[in-house]
């Protein structure tokens, strides 16, 4: 690159703003505070006026306006260290000047366009999008040793079928969309598949997970913005892995007896136990335990809104 030296020309800089007649809603959320406010559109013209020194008489105007002391066409307007998100360059030319001691000099003049807003808002974001939310079901199989009306999976003789009853169940899912203003990647590691510990919104504990966090982030001249899903899950019967209480040994007398066929054969499939470790007698309800297989955590920590009022 031969561009040794850019300055602004003297009154290089002639900025011109009219108002439209029109004015915007701006809508603005940072954390937890929502800010609103009505504003004058004024449009942005002008001419902003450079002088390259250059090595070289034969300077490209392409190679020359790709120095990196000027501004790119397109590039965003910034003045007295502040970026103006919608005052852009819109245009450039060049034109050569002549011979200055043992360099060469050039001007470099751009067109300016775009929107003044005294929030510095994007020209397109008349409205500031809060939140977005959806629901959907998902349908999932459960087994069970019950049907809907209490009825246990056996046979006349009281012997429990081979193939469970399956029922077909809905999970019903909130997905929230939202934009952050810091990173959420922590958020993802304390709440990722984690189950709620405390009530959320009306829904006891253990009812709620939260089965997904991810985010797009954007870097810009003002900072990242985050936009960030979230993906929380509701299932009636909690999120424990349920097992009904079997096995092929049984308590007889106190002491730990191998479960046993009518002809006096061990048996090959586990049979169901009461609490106390006993044979269960035939057709009773079998206990079932439940494991839990999900991380827990405070889930209003997320600051979600109630899904019932949004």
């Amino acid at each position: 690159m031969s561009v040794v030296k850019v300055e602004l020309k003297k009154d290089g800089r002639q900025i011109r703003q009219s108002f439209t007649g029109q004015t915007r809603t701006v809508v603005r959320t940072v954390g937890d505070t929502v800010e609103r406010w009505t504003e004058p559109v004024v449009r942005v013209s002008g001419q902003m006026v450079f002088v390259a020194t250059a090595t070289r008489p034969d300077e490209l105007p392409l190679t020359l306006t790709s120095a990196p002391n000027l501004p790119r066409v397109g590039a965003l307007y910034m003045e007295g260290g502040t970026v103006f998100r919608n005052v852009y360059y819109a245009d450039c030319q060049t034109r050569f000047i002549g011979p200055r001691g043992r360099y060469w000099e050039y001007e470099v003049a751009y067109s300016l366009g775009g929107d003044f807003t005294a929030s510095n808002e994007p020209s397109d974001a008349a409205e500031e999008t809060l939140l977005s939310f959806s629901t959907s079901m998902e349908l999932e199989d459960y087994a069970s040793a019950v049907d809907l009306d209490g009825q246990w999976n056996c046979n006349s003789l009281g012997e429990f079928f081979a193939d469970p009853i399956l029922f077909k169940t809905g999970i019903l899912t909130f997905q929230y969309q939202r934009r952050e203003y810091s990173n959420p990647l922590e958020l993802t590691r304390d709440y990722f598949q984690a189950v709620n510990s405390s009530a959320w919104h009306g829904f006891a504990p253990g009812l709620i997970k939260c089965s997904d966090i991810s985010f797009n982030a954007t870097q810009t001249t003002n900072g990242a913005t985050y936009d960030t899903t979230y993906k929380l899950q509701f299932r009636p019967r909690g999120w424990g892995v349920e097992k009904a209480n079997s096995g092929f040994y049984h308590l007889l007398n106190g002491t730990a007896v191998r479960a046993l066929n009518d002809d006096g054969s061990p048996t090959d499939q586990p049979i169901l136990l009461a609490l106390d470790g006993s044979k269960l007698p035939a057709g009773a309800a079998a206990p079932m335990k439940t494991f839990r297989v999900y991380p827990l955590a405070d889930l209003n920590g997320l600051n979600l809104p109630n899904p019932f009022e949004v």
